[in-house]
């Protein structure tokens, strides 16, 4: 056996195993990005802010946002949280493309009664959820 064999087969395998590695580390930061940017989105804040802190601290980055995030979600926002109207459509908005339709009907509702300037948009808003509810997109 020529020692160039050998050298050549754990050379082959010393740049397999960084190629592993580095893939490997690849998928947790991209695993952990997009669990970062769902959680904002689900929390009502950007996900563009948490790509940035993302790409900027790495997958240290996921850590450190779960003790700085908000600690409830938009769907488990009490309706009465909402201290102006246009925070309460913008959330309601939101519930609306994240899929969280009946939280979303009951903002749009609680919009309509608390803040009557905003009764005619708020109905239409509904409305087209319920159309989204019976035609079963998501």
């Amino acid at each position: 056996m020529d020692p160039n064999d050998a050298d050549n087969a754990w050379n082959f395998l010393s740049a397999l195993s960084r190629i592993a590695i580095g893939l490997g580390f690849l998928g947790v930061y991209a695993g952990s990005v997009a669990w970062a940017i769902g959680d904002a989105q689900k929390r009502g804040r950007s996900g563009c802010v948490v790509l940035a802190f993302m790409f900027i601290f790495g997958p240290l980055a996921a850590v450190i946002w779960l003790f700085v995030r908000p600690t409830t979600t938009l769907a488990n926002r009490p309706v009465d949280a909402y201290e102006t109207a246009d925070d309460a459509l913008a959330g309601a908005a939101k519930l609306d493309m994240l899929g969280e339709w009946n939280q979303a009907l009951a903002l749009y509702f609680h919009v309509a009664n608390r803040w009557p300037e905003h009764e005619k948009y708020a109905n239409e808003c509904m409305r087209q959820i319920e159309q989204k509810k019976r035609s079963g997109e998501s």
